[in-house]
């Protein structure tokens, strides 16, 4: 595993506009999973 240095910054404004995803995408290390067949979306709103 490599160790990457990223600007604080820039982890604060992917954490401020809760976009996870793109960032790990754009330091590409993000973990991409198929379905999963389960209604665990509906657990999400429900929760909400």
């Amino acid at each position: 595993i490599e160790n990457i240095k990223i600007d604080e910054s820039i982890i604060k404004e992917f954490l401020k506009n809760s976009d996870s995803g793109r960032f790990f995408q754009k330091q590409k290390c993000n973990i991409k999973t198929d379905f999963t067949h389960t209604n665990l979306m509906d657990i999400g709103i429900i929760l909400k």
